[in-house]
């Protein structure tokens, strides 16, 4: 149930292992119950969150972060997976791994300038 956010969270190294932890614990706790772990894996998806000024980072890290959750996920539910749920961890990873500058809580542009419009998670 813990939320995590990283202000400078460049490639994911820490979200990473948090969500690693995370889905480590799932499984353990749902061996037998594909649907649940599905479940509460897009809610441990959904506790990180993160924020970085270079955009390579921000599509890095979301794509290191979708990478694991998918690969953990195909592992535990093999048939039982859907395309609906791989899509919402996309959509959630994309809203919660921001493009912006976490000094000043603003969303910036392609060349790291900061804009008007604030940060703000789903």
């Amino acid at each position: 149930d813990s939320r995590f956010l990283e202000p400078a969270c460049g490639d994911g190294n820490f979200l990473s292992a948090i969500l690693k932890r995370k889905l480590t614990e799932l499984r353990r706790k749902y061996k037998k119950s594909p649907r649940d772990y599905e479940k509460l894996s897009i809610v441990a998806i959904g506790s990180l969150y993160g924020v970085d000024i270079m955009n390579d980072n921000v599509e890095a890290c979301r794509e290191r972060l979708f990478s694991i959750w998918d690969a953990e996920y195909t592992d535990h539910c093999k048939s039982e997976t859907s395309d609906e749920a791989r899509e919402a961890a996309k959509f959630i990873i994309e809203r919660n791994i921001i493009n912006g500058n976490a000094l000043t809580l603003m969303c910036v542009d392609a060349n790291g300038n900061d804009t008007k419009a604030p940060i703000v998670f789903s």
